[in-house]
């Protein structure tokens, strides 16, 4: 959902200068005359381009915290939801929240006051309140949502916290080496210009790429704001999406890495759905929609469809090959003893805790490797520089 900039002009003559959420230009300009401005310029922020709208989990947490804590305390739906939009600042999730409010004061539907705004909400998260309000256990709902949250919350606070420092490498490898390219390869070029001998070949390599230094960072820049442009403008057909997919499945250790994340997405989703009441035919659905650009999607239809013509779920995850044989045995005990969201939920904490392992041991790795390659490389570049030192003093014995 693209963001408009607009002007307007509010009941009392201030100006009110902010951005919207819109579909389109004529929905933007609706929304604000509704909320009684009088729109003087509006525009698309194009620097937004296609950016993901979703709102960040970290507000949402809070969000769901927030919205939990008045419903237990004897608050109707619509209060809750008035006390938190009237304290909440002027956010993304502020803007969203208002629209959902405003639908509620009209009579719709929680789940379709939440649904007009699917761009900026986690689909397992309409579908919680769905389930909760058909049971009438929103609380409990919302609830078993926000735990997966938090997980998923705390899962990509670890993998940021392990790659700050393989990232500060990364950026110190790259300083390091324009460095020498800049200013210690030129100074021993016109040391070398004076011998008027042929220098060795690696020596000569060296030369060439630090007289091209200016021309590779500059086409590193285009091709990085290129890249960028291209991302926010042009979304990818999911064609290509589930075949990258299946190429980063092949990389080892990357590959076991990535279906340990996948697992876990799916086990959760599921979990979530069961937990908050929701059928399994349902769940899958949320699940299928979720792994649309994922190499996973045609097993997950075909995994959905069987179940829904009445077959087990752990029989069709075996035979379409999902899941080690230890996880489809819990699976189909959890289909025996009808306690089959318990079961999947220990299985997403089980693929959860491993990524995380998964992390932190490729991190420590990392830190070495990074190491290696700076010594190696500045050991490659003064040994090529000082080949030809070497060779004349040779000559001169």
């Amino acid at each position: 959902m693209p963001i408009y900039i607009y002007s307007a002009i509010k009941n009392d003559g201030t100006t009110d200068k902010d951005k919207i959420l819109a579909t389109s230009l004529t929905d933007a300009m609706s929304e604000l005359e509704k909320n009684g401005l009088l729109v003087t310029r509006i525009s698309r922020d194009l620097w937004t381009g296609n950016l993901n709208n979703k709102i960040p989990d970290i507000q949402l947490y809070q969000f769901i915290q927030e919205f939990i804590a008045y419903l237990k305390a004897g608050m109707t739906i619509t209060a809750a939801l008035e006390s938190i939009v009237t304290n909440k600042k002027k956010t993304k999730i502020q803007q969203v929240l208002l629209k959902v409010y405003k639908d509620l004061i009209a009579g719709v539907p929680l789940t379709d006051a939440f649904e007009k705004s699917k761009d900026s909400f986690d689909d397992a998260l309409i579908t919680a309140i769905h389930n909760g309000e058909q049971s009438g256990l929103i609380t409990e709902a919302l609830i078993n949502y926000n735990k997966y949250l938090k997980k998923k919350i705390q899962i990509a606070n670890s993998i940021k916290s392990a790659l700050v420092y393989p990232i500060f490498l990364l950026f110190a490898l790259v300083i390091v080496v324009v460095a020498l390219f800049v200013f210690v390869v030129p100074s021993f070029s016109e040391l070398f210009d004076s011998f008027g001998a042929e220098l060795p070949y690696v020596t000569r390599l060296v030369m060439q790429i630090a007289d091209n230094v200016p021309y590779i960072v500059l086409v590193g820049i285009v091709l990085w704001v290129f890249s960028i442009a291209f991302g926010r403008y042009w979304e990818r057909p999911k064609e290509i999406d589930i075949l990258l997919d299946k190429i980063v499945a092949t990389i080892p250790i990357i590959g076991g890495l990535k279906d340990d994340l996948d697992n876990a997405k799916i086990n959760r989703s599921l979990s979530v759905m069961l937990e908050s009441g929701g059928l399994l035919t349902n769940a899958l659905d949320l699940v299928v929609s979720r792994l649309e650009r994922n190499r996973y999607y045609p097993k997950m239809i075909n995994v959905r469809d069987s179940v829904v013509e009445g077959g087990g779920f752990a029989e069709a995850l075996g035979k379409n090959d999902l899941f080690s044989d230890d996880v489809l045995k819990m699976i189909q005990a959890g289909e025996n003893s009808g306690q089959l969201s318990e079961i999947i939920m220990q299985i997403a904490e089980y693929y959860e805790d491993r990524t995380e392992q998964t992390f932190l041991g490729l991190s420590k790795l990392f830190e070495p490797v990074m190491m290696l390659l700076i010594g190696v490389i500045i050991g490659f570049v003064i040994i090529s520089m000082y080949l030809p030192i070497f060779q004349l003093a040779e000559v001169v014995k």
